[in-house]
């Protein structure tokens, strides 16, 4: 075979073994190059991920926030009406005058169901009004009544006539700024250091000494509303 032809022959297939594998090369680049990119997106996503978990969380964060300042206005809202209802003890001299000025004991509603109740409230309502700390006391008494002869002031026919009396008083409480505490009748505006001396002047009213003799006057218990 001549030379010149095998030289010719050797060149072709040169040429087509270069020529497959550069194209095995070049065929594999954009392989490689959509493996980079995929690998790039799949890195991306789980930052995308985080990206849009913070703006949630952001979100949420400002939700929250908006919630605490308006829990905070109202808050401040209630701190506010709370000092306009600041109230003080007044001293003895204080509670006097209030009292003298006060017209709760005055009133004389037609309705009989108007009782010491709501003279003891509407008296707290006027002292609360006025600036001044004052309880509304409601006191549970049981009492000892014999009844007494007209004439005589003994007991009828010489036989005590005698039973146990339980009733509920309502009035009110003062603790002055001294510390001490007194009781107000609120139907008469009278002040007195001692519970008992109120509830007595109360038993006294209902029973009067005239006509019955009391004993074993007891204060079962009291309930005290500021």
């Amino acid at each position: 075979m001549p030379t010149r032809l095998i030289g010719s022959i050797l060149l072709v297939l040169l040429s087509a073994g270069v020529g497959a594998v550069l194209g095995t090369v070049l065929g594999a680049q954009p392989a490689v190059a959509r493996q980079q990119e995929e690998g790039v997106q799949q890195q991306q996503t789980p930052d995308s991920q985080q990206d849009t978990t913070i703006q949630q969380l952001q979100t949420v964060i400002e939700q929250e926030n908006g919630t605490i300042q308006q829990q905070q206005a109202q808050i401040a809202t209630l701190n506010a009406t709370v000092h306009q209802l600041d109230l003080s003890r007044p001293t003895y001299e204080e509670l006097e005058t209030f009292l003298a000025a006060d017209q709760t004991s005055q009133k004389s509603p037609d309705d009989s169901s108007y009782v010491c109740l709501n003279y003891a409230h509407d008296l707290k309502v006027a002292a609360t009004s006025a600036g001044w700390n004052m309880s509304f006391v409601v006191a549970n008494v049981a009492v000892q009544v014999s009844a007494k002869s007209s004439q005589t002031g003994q007991s009828t026919g010489g036989i005590v006539i005698s039973q146990t009396i339980n009733f509920a008083h309502a009035f009110n409480s003062v603790i002055l700024q001294d510390g001490r505490t007194v009781y107000v009748e609120p139907q008469n505006n009278r002040i007195f250091l001692d519970e008992k001396d109120l509830v007595n002047a109360k038993v006294e009213q209902f029973f009067p000494s005239n006509q019955y003799l009391i004993s074993n006057m007891t204060i079962e218990d009291t309930v005290f509303v500021w």
